[in-house]
């Protein structure tokens, strides 16, 4: 009785404290719901033509065909790290490093062959380039350290490789030793990385546990721009001009912080045409969209059961829906159409680049 109870006050409170107190608007139109996995959805992606959709979970990556959600199989053992623009190669990680895998072929075109252990992997805006990111134990040392390369894609030649020097996080941490990288991200022009690092925090004498900071990169030299421990989830607008990470929106021109993001908890990526962010909040942990422009919510996609929220979220490439995955391996797909403005024609043109 009382499990009942609760379903119903839910139900009835909800949409109105979210209408009324926030200015959230309910998403209603879902299109898809299939259980993906039995936990975790860890990473989903739509194909450029938006006709697949890609997720990683228990140390699988399958497809989807994402207007029907018809099962198409498990593409691969390994995690999927990213795609092409094109939609012809996938990033997947290998025992070996990471691989290239040809789409139409279902098979191995490169290994990037790497010891060091892979956190994530990603291609250049312009696909000539693949960066991977990881741990790497130098001989004869006991620490791990943090390390990016970088990969001529044609011939799988290693270009450059950049292990993070310490760093000191804000006020809270002093100079820490990054030993792992295990997110990146890049910007559409190439210009910054960002990056979420593992690390060893000493809580008392002898006792260690395991922490985690993000930080920002200029790659033209390599220095970190910004470094905190609020910055697990980040991303990078198409439009190149900002990135959004933990609650607020950092511009890149500038190098300011500006407006905060309402009640966000966690980013998945900025829309194709770069004027709304999707994420999750405190109100939502399913699924929120923001102005990217005011910070303000204006759509919340409601639980698909109780208990639920998710862990990571797409946009289709024309910008009228979403796809999230959750902690219980569950994926939605919803028609967001009538909250933002579509990605189709010349802006998809302008800021469909990634």
């Amino acid at each position: 009785m009382q499990h009942k109870l609760r379903i119903v006050i839910t139900f009835l409170f909800v949409p109105l404290f979210f209408t009324s107190v926030y200015g959230y608007e309910i998403v209603e139109n879902k299109l898809l719901e299939f259980q993906a996995y039995n936990n975790k959805v860890t990473i989903i992606l739509f194909s450029p033509d938006g006709g697949i959709l890609y997720a990683y979970g228990m140390s699988r990556t399958k497809a989807w065909d994402a207007q029907s959600g018809e099962f198409l199989g498990t593409v691969h053992s390994g995690k999927i790290h990213d795609q092409s623009n094109d939609g012809q190669f996938l990033l997947l990680r290998d025992d070996a490093g990471e691989i290239l895998w040809s789409v139409a072929d279902q098979s191995i075109v490169l290994t990037f062959l790497d010891s060091s252990g892979i956190g994530d992997a990603k291609f250049s805006p312009d696909n000539r380039h693949v960066y991977t990111a990881g741990s790497y134990h130098f001989e004869g040392d006991t620490l791990a350290r943090a390390m990016i390369k970088i990969w001529d894609v044609e011939t799988g030649e290693l270009l450059n490789t950049n292990v993070r020097p310490p760093t000191k996080v804000g006020n809270i941490y002093e100079e820490i030793i990054p030993v792992s990288c295990e997110k990146i991200h890049l910007s559409p022009d190439e210009k910054f990385l960002s990056a979420i690092y593992g690390f060893w925090y000493e809580l008392s004498p002898g006792v260690n546990v395991p922490m985690s900071y993000g930080e920002l990169i200029d790659l033209d030299n390599w220095q970190s721009l910004h470094a905190s421990d609020s910055l697990s989830s980040n991303c990078f607008s198409p439009d190149k001009k900002h990135w959004a990470a933990g609650t607020k929106i950092f511009d890149l021109e500038t190098q300011t912080w500006g407006i905060s993001l309402e009640g966000a908890t966690e980013v998945f990526n900025y829309s194709p045409n770069g004027k709304y962010v999707l994420g999750r909040s405190s109100i939502s942990d399913w699924g929120v969209i923001w102005d990217a422009n005011t910070g303000q919510p204006i759509a919340a996609i409601p639980d698909p059961g109780p208990g639920s929220n998710s862990t990571a979220g797409a946009w289709s490439p024309d910008g009228s829906k979403v796809a999230i995955g959750g902690w219980d391996g569950t994926i939605t797909v919803w028609d967001v159409s009538e909250f933002v403005e579509s990605s189709v024609g010349e802006e998809a043109e302008v800021y469909g680049e990634r």
